[in-house]
């Protein structure tokens, strides 16, 4: 697809869009992070996180389990809202730029933020 595009007369940069289920497995991606939000000692040993968080099949189902976990039910109001935005406040961006699919996003968008004259800096 990005070849396409850039072979193509759009101007446009192109940032793809992110996927629900990579969402997901980004905010597995930083271990520290997901300890603080949940308020636990350590995670249990079957959950991938790091750059691995992308072999993962169903991480929806891993959010859930540790949010049950820790006390707290997926499915309530809010839960899940608060839990996203909890890690994405904590989560470190070394960590998820080690995720290789996070780090093309941010290459992307960062290329794209600079072609419309911002400045990275």
């Amino acid at each position: 697809m990005r070849q396409t595009w850039q072979a193509s007369d759009f101007e446009e940069p192109l940032v793809a869009v992110v996927p629900m289920r990579e969402t997901e497995a980004w905010v597995l991606a930083d271990a520290a992070a997901l300890v603080r939000v949940l308020n636990v000692r350590r995670l249990d040993r079957s959950v991938v996180t790091g750059p691995e968080v992308e072999s993962c099949r169903n991480p929806k189902a891993v959010i859930d389990a540790l949010l049950a976990g820790a006390g707290l039910n997926p499915n309530g109001n809010g839960v899940l809202q608060n839990f996203y935005v909890s890690v994405a406040e904590t989560a470190g961006i070394a960590e998820l730029r080690k995720v290789a699919a996070f780090q093309q996003w941010w290459n992307d968008m960062i290329e794209a933020l600079e072609g419309l004259g911002y400045q990275h800096g």
